[in-house]
């Protein structure tokens, strides 16, 4: 079928055919299709073109440079041409396409000539941005394929100043049995500019009109989109467009298509009511599986007799109509028709004759689809009489419901509830309620209050508008109103007042009702807890004024309410101090411990506890510990008010083993320097006096650290204060010049691991070095740990193997008048090792000098003791005066 106004020129191969005579050439941007490169029909290349597979249906779309008042293109086929297909327009893809022209039939060209077929496509009508050519049937067994395609129309040019108008186009229906009489209404378009509109319909079907509402008759069942087009004299246009639905007319003697009213619809997937909601533009869609099902329940029971469907081209190929007035039951549905091995036609409707059978429930019940899509169905048509139940063995409902309560005082609230009331048939029930005070009901559940006490009857009717009815009742005693006495309250809170944390007792238990009536406690304790507790008690932990309230009530609307106020004060911390002495020394040690120093403002009595760093504790003011194990400890005091407030203090004791080195200690390290020093870590914190710093590396083999010494020293031990992560093996190696080498003192290996005990630092001593060296090294080669090396201090032990100077000082004169001039000479001190000497002088009087001799003058009269102190450099120094 093609549309009326439509001009389709015939075959032929001159590619002169391809011009056309536009009002302007449309440019399209961009191209997108189903398969294939859709800008090879767009090149201006005869030689390249658009093509897809052996399938329907395939598209090609084109996105033109703005929006064409678009009416006519030319298309240039290959011999793999389109059968049927359409041309569409749109403004936005996401919101579906507009038909502009519809071609059917058309012949094939494979085998004629050159193959090529020309299709100009004239009157088309539409402002659009988007075209699409979209293929539903092919003329030969192979694609789609175009060598190039052009479009004709018309820009928007509104002369300078000028706006283009709105157009709006209407309908008084937009479906209905063909042929359908549709009244357009196009009135309502305005102009900005208040100019003159000019009217163009263009009706989908080809035919046309200039009025502003015109009249159109549909002869033929179809989707169709009527096209208003307003002009404003001013190169200003716009359009607008309504979709229409002729149905096909059921050509059936029996048919009586008083089309019954479908209340609801529901399906195995997808939204079943978009087939029964009166509107071809919406349909309902199911999933891509087999089988799937759409039930539309009517507004009564009907003698049916036919069925219109309109599919959309996800139809069906095989299918059953069945009805049902009991869909409780899964095999309860009797089919009424069967339909197999219908084609994947485009909008095809189906018309189902000679249906028979008394039903309320209709489903299309899908069992194989004629296109790897689902299902999908725009509108449904269900002809048939009305039926009456005389005309069936109807069975009439049951009548149940709950009333409650059924006793109480006045006023009486009661709630009904007719749900449980049944209707064998299926038939939808209507419900009469009469409370048997004067007032009714008409709803499933109700409820309703009787103010006057009484004995009352309230009663049920139900209906199944078949005139199958049923009645239940039930008996409702209302006494006389109740009058109640409130509670007679009596609490007490202890004590109201105190420093944080303060703990609160509320007891409420004296609280009485003199009609015996049960009752409910509820406490506000101020601070955001809460307890329905008779008796209960509140911890405060923030200083403030709370207000604990206590509300009662005996369930009968008696409801009494007090409170009281409870102050808290706050609390003051306590100070944690205490002494420890010794501080070191070595093991067993044992350490007193006195927290008697500890002190608290409020006066509160303090409790202690001592950690001694060991696992050993202790709750005295004054305690003693002996530590037995060499190592670091610290020692914690925790003191606690008993208010919630604590306070600590801790102080570090050093047990050293109770082997020592001979003259340990008394080695000076001038410098030390390491394989590693992380931040935090350096390796002077191996040396300075504190037991708490420490050098450490990172996880890996060897690493070591080297001390450089204040002189030359005869070696004979070393203590190592490891940290946890500590040696397994390694050497302590010494030289005198670092550049030549080291030297293997002594070696330790398969040393114990420390980890996780306590304490957890471990102390080596090792004796029995020897030899005069400048600089010592610790070269660790496998660890205990999966941690690097770390070590709290080193202490060297040995004596200085360099002879100290002799010292030589004469004074001249000793004694004299002040001011007295004396000299010092100091020349005479000599040194074994010939050591550069340097001299250090102290006069006594706040004066000090250096040097091997010198002059000085005593202005005061006075005794005066002059010291003289010599050092080599090596460690030695001696002092003499005079």
């Amino acid at each position: 079928m093609f549309f009326l106004g439509i001009m389709l020129m015939g075959t032929g191969t001159s590619y002169a055919q391809f011009t056309l005579n536009c009002t302007d050439s449309v440019r399209a941007i961009n191209a997108f299709a189903s398969e294939g490169n859709g800008m090879e029909a767009y090149d201006g290349n005869p030689g390249t073109r658009w093509g897809t597979g052996a399938t329907d249906p395939q598209w090609v779309a084109y996105e033109l440079d703005t929006i064409y008042n678009i009416n006519q293109m030319v298309i240039r086929w290959e011999a793999a041409n389109a059968k049927d297909y359409r041309v569409e327009g749109t403004n936005d893809t996401a919101q579906g396409w507009v038909t502009m022209a519809s071609l059917k039939n058309r012949a094939t060209t494979l085998g004629v000539g050159n193959g090529d077929r020309y299709d100009t496509i004239s009157n088309l009508v539409g402002a659009y941005k988007f075209i699409r050519v979209y293929g539903t049937s092919r003329t030969t067994p192979y694609g789609y394929s175009i060598w190039e395609i052009r479009f004709c129309g018309a820009k928007n040019r509104a002369v300078s100043g000028n706006s283009a108008p709105v157009a709006s186009a209407s309908s008084d229906v937009n479906s209905g049995m063909a042929p359908l009489t549709v009244n357009f209404n196009g009135s309502s378009s305005t102009d900005p500019d208040s100019d003159p509109l000019s009217y163009s319909w263009s009706f989908g079907d080809g035919g046309h009109s200039s009025m502003a509402n015109p009249s159109h008759v549909y002869s033929d069942p179809g989707n169709y989109t009527a096209i208003l087009t307003v002009s404003d004299g001013n190169n200003g246009f716009d359009t607008s467009v309504v979709q229409i639905n002729a149905m096909a007319v059921v050509n059936n003697p029996a048919v009586n298509c008083g089309q019954p009213a479908v209340l609801s619809a529901y399906a195995s997937s997808g939204v079943a009511s978009l087939a029964a909601d009166g509107s071809m533009a919406t349909r309902w869609e199911s999933q891509f599986s087999d089988p799937q099902w759409i039930v539309f329940k009517l507004d009564s029971v009907y003698t049916l007799n036919t069925m219109v469907i309109h599919w959309e081209t996800a139809s069906a190929a095989d299918y059953t109509i069945e009805g049902t007035n009991d869909t409780s039951s899964a095999g309860s549905w009797t089919t009424l028709a069967s339909k197999v091995n219908l084609p994947a036609t485009p909008n095809r409707v189906d018309s189902v004759f000679n249906l028979s059978g008394n039903y309320q429930f209709v489903r299309v019940h899908g069992t194989a689809r004629a296109t790897p899509y689902g299902y999908s169905i725009f509108e449904v048509t269900l002809c048939g009489t009305g039926f009456s139940a005389g005309q069936r063995n109807n069975v009439d409902p049951v009548a149940s419901f709950t009333a409650m309560p059924v006793l109480g005082n006045a006023p009486l609230l009661v709630n009904f509830d007719a749900s449980g009331s049944t209707d064998a048939d299926g038939d939808t029930l209507t419900y009469s309620w009469n409370f048997g005070d004067g007032n009714m009901g008409s709803d499933t559940t109700a409820t309703h209050t009787y103010v006057n006490a009484g004995v009352y009857y309230a009663k049920l009717t139900v209906d199944d508008g078949y005139g199958g009815t049923d009645i239940d009742s039930v008996k409702i005693t209302v006494n006389p109103p109740f009058v109640n006495n409130d509670p007679v309250l009596s609490f007490t809170v202890t004590p109201l007042n105190g420093r944080v944390p303060l703990k609160v007792f509320a007891d409420a238990s004296a609280t009485t009702d003199v009609d015996g009536d049960s009752l409910a406690f509820n406490w506000d304790f101020g601070n955001g807890t809460f307890s329905t507790d008779t008796i209960d008690s509140v911890t405060y932990v923030n200083t403030g004024q709370y207000y604990v309230k206590l509300t009662v009530d005996d369930g009968n609307g008696g409801v009494i309410r007090d409170s009281v106020q409870v102050s808290v004060n706050p609390n003051a911390a306590p100070i944690a101090s205490f002494t420890a002495s010794p501080l070191s020394g070595t093991a067993p040690l044992t350490v007193d411990f006195n927290a008697s120093a500890s002190s608290d403002s409020d006066g509160d009595t303090l409790t202690y506890a001592w950690a001694f760093g060991d696992g050993n504790f202790d709750t005295d003011t004054t305690a003693s510990h002996t530590y037995s194990t060499p190592g670091i400890y610290t020692v914690v005091l925790t003191v606690d008010d008993g208010h919630g407030d604590t306070a600590k203090d801790s102080v570090q004791v050093q047990v050293y083993p109770n082997n020592p080195v001979a003259n340990c200690g008394t080695v000076g390290i001038l410098n030390s320097w390491a394989s590693e020093e992380p931040a935090g870590f350096a390796a002077a914190l191996a040396h300075d006096g504190n037991p708490a710093s420490r050098w450490g590396t990172g996880a890996s083999d060897p690493q070591w650290i080297a001390f450089e010494l204040n002189a030359t020293y005869n070696l004979n031990g070393i203590i190592i204060n490891w940290e946890a992560s500590n040696a397994k093996d390694y050497e302590i190696q010494a030289s005198n010049d670092t550049a030549t080498g080291w030297v293997t003192l002594a070696s330790r290996v398969n040393m114990p691991t420390t980890l996780g005990m306590t304490p957890s630092n471990r102390i080596d001593t090792v004796n029995g070095l020897s030899g005069a060296y400048k600089y010592v090294r610790i070269y660790g080669t496998a660890r205990t740990t999966p941690f690097g090396y770390s070590i709290f201090e080193v202490s060297l032990c040995g004596t200085n193997s360099n002879t100290a100077p002799v010292i030589s000082l004469l004074a001249n004169p000793v004694s004299g008048t002040a001011p007295l001039k004396v000299t010092f000479d100091a020349t005479g001190t000599v040194d074994a090792e010939n050591d550069p000497l340097s001299y250090s002088w102290d006069f006594d009087n706040g004066r000090t000098a250096s040097g091997d001799s010198l002059d000085l003058t005593f202005f005061n009269a006075g005794v005066y003791n002059v010291k003289l102190t010599v050092s080599d450099g090596q460690g030695n120094s001696v002092t003499d005066s005079v």
